[in-house]
């Protein structure tokens, strides 16, 4: 139970995002259950696929939301030096000293290794250990709500072939038009949800590409906006981040972190090229 608590944000913000997450995860995962259902009591081959995708995708974006909160990001995963080193700084709130690339997280309060933001939906801060973790969470949310968006399809069709005043009240505004009972509780928790799930979907598209341009960069939010690069190839600055097992990462969120460095010392481009030579042999 102690270790549970653990797992709950400290600030109200950081709750309320994490709780706001975990609902909307349900409410897509409920309403494409729903349509999904129609389609295996069928039992054609189409629906089982559907099934089993849906599974995937869902077992992916819980596992990697697990995985990037439960993961230490902080200075103190690592044994401090009890000297300052070479470009270490002292943090005066940590009372320690802090590698390269860290930052203090006001939120988290502590000094995250290779901080790359805070992130409310996780009540985290994503950095050197958990960034793969945060990044395939949002991928997955991504293919998640373009899965959720294909199955459902034929509610925009209709929609499109039958243009009202009460479709318009549904799309635009869900809440109203159950209020005023145009429209059965069901029909709105269908479209209320497609409708998040088009937004999110949007969303989440531009969010994703950013930050996976940002990580082949080698950079992070603060060194984006200092326009700050890693002297590095692509291929390296993709497996610094999602390890050299990144081929299973991508499918499997418990799969083990074999990143390139500690999170104190960033390995060079032909560093990494032998230690991709030596795994190979």
């Amino acid at each position: 139970m102690e270790s549970l608590k653990k797992l709950i944000p400290t600030q109200r913000a950081d709750r309320i995002g994490l709780g706001s997450a975990l609902v909307l995860i349900n409410l897509v995962t409920i309403n494409d259950l729903i349509t999904i259902y129609d389609e295996l009591t069928k039992n054609s081959f189409k629906s089982i696929c559907l099934f089993v995708i849906g599974i995937f995708i869902l077992f992916n974006v819980l596992g990697n939301m697990f995985r990037a909160i439960t993961t230490d990001t902080s200075i103190f995963s690592n044994q401090a030096p009890a000297i300052q080193l070479n470009e270490w700084r002292y943090c005066s709130i940590c009372e320690q000293y802090a590698p390269p690339r860290s930052y203090h997280c006001l939120t988290c309060n502590k000094c995250i290794l290779k901080r790359h933001n805070h992130c409310l939906f996780l009540g985290k801060c994503a950095g050197y250990k958990n960034l793969r973790f945060y990044l395939l969470f949002i991928f997955y949310i991504l293919l998640g709500t373009l899965y959720s968006n294909f199955i459902n399809y034929n509610i925009y069709l209709n929609a499109l072939n039958n243009i009202s005043f009460k479709t318009l009240l549904m799309v635009f505004v869900p809440w109203f038009a159950l209020l005023i009972g145009l429209v059965s509780f069901k029909d709105f928790f269908f479209m209320f949800t497609n409708t998040i799930t088009v937004i999110l979907f949007l969303l989440m598209f531009f969010y994703f590409l950013i930050n996976f341009k940002m990580i082949i960069n080698g950079q992070t939010w603060y060194e984006k906006s200092k326009n700050v690069c890693q002297k590095q190839n692509r291929m390296s600055n993709f497996i610094e981040t999602f390890g050299f097992n990144w081929k299973l990462a991508i499918i499997y969120p418990f799969a083990s972190l074999k990143l390139s460095g500690d999170g104190t010392e960033f390995t060079q481009t032909n560093e990494i090229n032998n230690m991709l030579n030596i795994k190979s042999v």
